[in-house]
């Protein structure tokens, strides 16, 4: 070990055993005989220790409170007097060693010149006297750090010290400050560890210390996609909030236990919570609470096709967004705000506010928001048909999120990006990303993830024409989607199981898929992710198996949907695009002028 041998080399040294001249160094001898040399590093380092002075002694103690690195002022603090003659003299002998810059202005920065040093003196202080110690230097480091605005970067050094200085209270709102900035650089699993630690230590009568610290957790645990603790974490705040009867934790605690109804598939349930959520807001008159509840109830009723409902919610949430003027709120309102226009049909709406989005993440460096964003915007790409700069945003969107372990955004990402190559004609690479999605939906427990990611494997089973593949592969899709309340999705797994029955001639089962089919769309196409798709399914099943006159209306609504859509583009690039890359689009229009013109 290089550290021992050379702490044995300084072990002779201060026994007299070698002597140190300018031009070379001389064993002296004579001693080991009756002086033997310690077994191990640490009765080295403790004979080194209580060889020094006392002063010189009570000096490294004082540092090793601080841990390896200390300061001149801190020692002082501490008790300690003289200290920069002191330390001076202690370099000579190579027990610590002056730092070039210091981490507090205006303090002269030492460091033990090794851990196991450090260690060593620390051990060495009497354990009754370490609290008092600990307990100065957490107001001594509080006071310096404050002086030079570092308070939250250093949250975790000055929770220890409060932490074995006795004072948990103190040690737990330092924890939550630590967690805090931590999960603010995208370290999650030191986040946990800090917020868990708050919580052991936080005074089980101090609620709202508590509430605090498990609502900073949740997003945590909502980010990894950790579903049973996320559970667990936003019942409780539901259950604090309802003992408190507080209007503001309750349309919190409402607007968070809302969302994991939403993941879980519950949407009825979630939208539920966000109208409770929204009451208890307006009650509080909390605007900005008030904005989190609109947000996802924009979704929620997005994604339960009810869209003149979310029409509304949207216009209220933008506008309030707005005036409100705080920017990490609306960005998460711009790509709510965003799936709805998406669903809409109004492309080039939800590209101008996306882009609104990822501007403002970038700006405020809230990276998971600008992951989110990424994603959104390469999706609209991809429905717009410019699939290679989908695939380039999506790819962006993928190694962020990634890097900052988001493994829910993570999944959506790869899905997306799965389906530029699944248009692009590269069945292979569709495959393997999908295979990889699909272990990763079903860790997270993601209902509608895991129903997509079938319905995609359904899709380029059927592109290779194994349509018994495809076709088991859909029915899976469309039994998860239906339970998920996903309907939209449900219907586009129902379109491609009468593809599939179609291509394997079981008519009975593909007219009836059809005819469900055509039920449901002439309520109209929200929710779907492949609406053409559904109405061109639909009229060529019907006319497969010769039922040609019902086939004429399910066109004529499908081409009129179609050409709506296409519509709301004002960009005549994209345009183009929406009608002739994405080739279900070129086909029905086709299909319209053969048989409607």
């Amino acid at each position: 070990m290089p550290y021992f041998a050379e702490e044995i080399v300084n072990w002779l040294i201060d026994q007299e055993l070698i002597c140190q001249q300018e031009d070379h160094w001389a064993y002296t001898g004579g001693k080991l005989d009756i002086i033997p040399i310690p077994d191990t590093l640490n009765q080295l380092l403790s004979t080194r220790l209580s060889r020094l002075k006392d002063i010189e002694r009570l000096a490294l103690q004082h540092g090793s409170i601080f841990g390896r690195k200390f300061w001149e002022g801190g020692l002082e603090a501490l008790g300690s007097a003289g200290v920069q003659s002191i330390l001076e003299q202690l370099q000579k002998t190579n027990l610590v060693e002056n730092e070039a810059v210091s981490l507090l202005e205006g303090q002269k920065e030492w460091r033990f010149y090794h851990d196991l040093l450090q260690q060593a003196a620390y051990d060495s202080i009497l354990k009754r006297q370490r609290k008092e110690l600990h307990r100065l230097a957490e107001k001594w480091l509080e006071l310096q750090l404050h002086k030079i605005g570092r308070l939250d970067e250093f949250a975790g050094q000055l929770a220890l010290h409060a932490e074995k200085a006795g004072i948990n209270d103190v040690a737990s709102t330092w924890y939550l400050s630590a967690g805090k900035n931590a999960f603010q650089r995208c370290a999650m699993v030191e986040a946990r560890a800090f917020f868990d630690r708050a919580l052991e230590l936080a005074r089980p009568t101090d609620q709202e210390q508590i509430w605090n610290i498990i609502s900073a957790r949740q997003d945590i645990f909502a980010r990894m996609g950790e579903m049973q603790a996320w559970q667990a974490d936003v019942e409780t705040l539901l259950e604090l909030a309802r003992k408190s009867a507080k209007n503001l934790w309750l349309a919190e605690a409402f607007y968070l236990y809302g969302f994991y109804q939403g993941v879980s598939g519950n949407l009825e349930t979630e939208l539920q919570c966000y109208q409770q959520g929204l009451e208890a807001a307006r009650q509080a008159q909390n605007p900005r609470l008030e904005c989190d509840n609109l947000m996802v109830k924009v979704t929620c009723l997005t994604r339960l096709g009810r869209m003149e409902e979310a029409g509304a919610v949207v216009t209220e949430a933008l506008s309030l967004a707005r005036s409100l003027k705080i920017e990490e709120l609306l960005v998460r309102v711009l790509i709510n705000a965003s799936v709805y226009y998406i669903d809409a049909g109004r492309l080039d709406t939800a590209e101008q506010l996306l882009n609104e989005e990822v501007e403002v993440s970038r700006r405020t460096r809230d990276r998971w928001m600008h992951c989110v964003g990424l994603i959104n915007l390469g999706y609209i790409y991809y429905l717009l048909g410019q699939y290679e700069i989908s695939r380039s945003v999506l790819a962006e969107s993928l190694e962020l999120a990634k890097s900052i372990n988001m493994r829910r955004e993570s999944s959506y990402a790869r899905l997306n990006l799965a389906l530029c190559y699944f248009r692009l004609n590269d069945l292979k690479t569709t495959t393997k990303i999908l295979e990889s999605t699909a272990d990763e939906v079903e860790i997270l427990e993601d209902p509608i993830g895991q129903g997509v990611c079938h319905s995609y494997s359904g899709l380029v089973q059927e592109a290779y024409g194994a349509h018994a593949a495809a076709l088991d592969c859909f029915q899976k899709a469309a039994r998860i989607l239906k339970k998920a309340g996903a309907s939209g999705y449900e219907l586009d797994a129902m379109a491609g199981q009468a593809r599939c029955c179609a291509a394997l001639n079981r008519a009975g089962e593909a007219l009836s898929y059809a005819n469900q089919l055509w039920f449901r769309l002439q309520a109209g196409a929200s929710g779907l992710e492949f609406p053409v798709l559904a109405y061109e399914t639909c009229a060529n099943t019907l006319i497969q198996f010769d039922q040609h006159p019902l086939a004429l209306p399910v066109i004529q609504k499908g081409y009129c949907e179609l050409m709506a859509r296409a519509a709301r583009i004002e960009d005549p690039v994209w345009h183009a695009s929406y009608l002739r890359n994405v080739v279900e689009h070129g086909r029905l229009v086709l299909l319209w002028q053969k048989i409607c013109q």
